[in-house]
């Protein structure tokens, strides 16, 4: 039997300092930070133990620099965990219990996520971590620290799933599964996807925590019809991804894409999921019933979405590829639909997810820029000038980096992974052109 780390388990604790100011500060380690280079990378876990194998995982991306634990209520019990009993070496680990909305705008708060290689955030109420910190100070210097220095980020359970670009506020609370599938508007289906700490490898991708306790999968799913729907205003048919994590599992994302997944197989049935929108669809993948007060309806030949199962191993040995959302190692594939309100599943092979040839004339050339700054993608027009259109440039996950008029002739835009879609819209032809950088 394995038991639950209570540091973990947020709810169940308060805090021993007396709330004398609207946060409170624990530290172990060196009172003076040290500034070094980060190495990047996010760690999801699914919110029952912490793994430890994940754990030392996260601490090395801070490179012996200084970690930083935030959360809503709960203790310090993270700092001794961190800082000794891994075997990390590391300068400092500070827990941070912020008490209210105001201590988002602390100028110590602040500081000290400017000064920390490693943020993560604990367990507890995802709404207040949504109502209290989006759209503050403390949201934009967690941004400008991953983006610009590099800091790695973790969560566990509601620290987990505010991670991903789309994710359930839990404003009204949470739901289970025949619930979402029975009305995929139901009240508590709060979905959102303002920017909120977003790293840019979880843009637009689902998060969901405590997979298997109760069993999450049609809720998953119900979420998944959802933003497909919902986004099908931008016309651009690219598949729609999540991760999720079992209780006693954990994902660990390196920066260039590659997931590994922690846990205790074989001893346990320890797996991590990783979905998307069957692409094989495309462009007619969406439900076929998704309303108000009705159950789902998603079917698609039996295939609406597919699920690759990948078991976590004490030496994360098995893993996914967020890059092509297709490779893996240890994974196994199941097809998911929904049927007047019924999750059914079955076996399933790896996607062919490769992008089709665009039906517009031979020399529209598209070449990327071969600059070091990655700073944007180019394209010939050679014999058509006189046509008229846009394009626009989208990540694989289908966040929208920019758009310009057909003409212009290139787009500009930092890029830092590998491959995108360009969607192209001329004399009202519609394709999706696949490119990859060198």
């Amino acid at each position: 039997m394995r038991t639950v780390a209570l540091f973990g388990v947020v709810a169940l604790l308060s805090s021993s300092m007396a709330r004398s100011q609207n946060y409170d500060s624990y530290r172990l380690g060196s009172p003076v930070s040290l500034q070094t280079a980060a190495l990047g990378g996010i760690c999801l876990m699914g919110g029952a133990s912490e793994n430890d194998s994940a754990s030392v995982w996260f601490l090395k991306r801070a490179n012996s620099g200084d970690v930083l634990v935030l959360r809503a209520t709960g203790t310090d019990g993270y700092n001794n965990y961190f800082f000794n009993q891994l075997g990390q070496s590391l300068n400092s680990v500070e827990t941070l219990i912020l008490n209210d909305s105001s201590a988002a705008y602390e100028p110590y708060v602040l500081q000290r996520i400017s000064e920390s290689e490693a943020l993560f955030f604990a367990g507890g109420n995802q709404w207040t971590y949504v109502r209290e910190w989006r759209d503050t100070p403390l949201d934009s210097a967690i941004r400008y620290q991953t983006q610009q220095r590099n800091a790695a980020l973790g969560g566990t359970s509601a620290g987990m799933a505010i991670l991903g670009g789309f994710y359930n506020t839990a404003e009204n609370g949470s739901l289970t599964s025949s619930e979402a599938l029975a009305d995929p508007f139901h009240p508590n289906s709060t979905l959102d996807s303002s920017l909120f700490v977003a790293p840019t490898a979880l843009r637009n991708i689902l998060t969901d925590t405590h997979f298997d306790n109760p069993d999450r999968r049609g809720r998953l799913i119900s979420w998944m019809a959802r933003l497909w729907q919902d986004r099908n205003s931008t016309q651009v048919q690219i598949p729609i991804y999540a991760i999720a994590c079992e209780e006693f599992t954990a994902v660990c994302i390196e920066p260039g894409g590659w997931a590994k997944v922690y846990g205790e197989a074989p001893a346990f049935d320890d797996k991590a999921w990783f979905v998307s929108i069957d692409c094989e669809n495309l462009p007619v993948a969406g439900p076929e019933r998704c309303v108000a007060g009705q159950s789902l309806d998603w079917v698609r030949g039996q295939s609406a979405v597919l699920a690759c199962a990948v078991p976590g191993s004490p030496n994360g040995a098995n893993g996914f590829d967020l890059n092509d959302w297709r490779s893996t190692q240890g994974g196994t594939w199941q097809h998911w639909w929904v049927s007047n309100g019924i999750l059914n599943t079955a076996t399933a092979a790896a996607p062919d997810c490769s992008f089709s040839e665009p039906e517009l004339p031979k020399n529209a050339v598209f070449k990327v820029t071969t600059s070091n700054e990655r700073e944007g993608i180019r394209w010939s027009l050679e014999s058509l000038s006189g046509l008229r259109g846009m394009v626009q440039l989208f990540s694989l996950s289908g966040q929208q980096l920019g758009e310009v008029d057909l003409q212009q002739g290139q787009i500009n835009a930092r890029l830092s992974a590998q491959c995108y879609v360009l969607r192209v819209e001329m004399e009202g032809v519609v394709s999706a052109h696949k490119v990859c950088l060198d």
